[in-house]
């Protein structure tokens, strides 16, 4: 069973894109379960990833650090799914539309 100290080498130690999609996706998942733990008590509160294979736990300072790591996570899985996906963009004149 591998230990990461942190969530940057946990995610940095994907080898492809989906495979870091994914874990980005587990951290999220975990955040979002403390923030709803937090909400109503806002101290010092942590979460920890373990998925049978690593194990990784964090410690946050109340209910607007996690909120930020969230959103640091939704910009980095964004830019993720840009990777995989592509982005594309479509004109039309507005004579199409009806």
């Amino acid at each position: 069973m591998v230990t990461y100290n942190s969530e940057i080498d946990y995610i940095q130690s994907a080898t492809t894109l989906t495979e870091r999609l994914a874990r980005v996706r587990a951290i999220q998942l975990q955040l979002e379960a403390t923030l709803l733990k937090s909400a109503l008590n806002d101290n010092i509160t942590e979460y920890s990833l373990d998925n049978g294979q690593s194990k990784m736990k964090t410690i946050y300072r109340g209910t607007e650090a996690i909120t930020r790591g969230l959103t640091a996570l939704d910009v980095i899985e964004q830019r993720i799914l840009n990777q995989l996906n592509g982005r594309v963009v479509r004109l039309v004149d507005e004579k199409n539309f009806r």
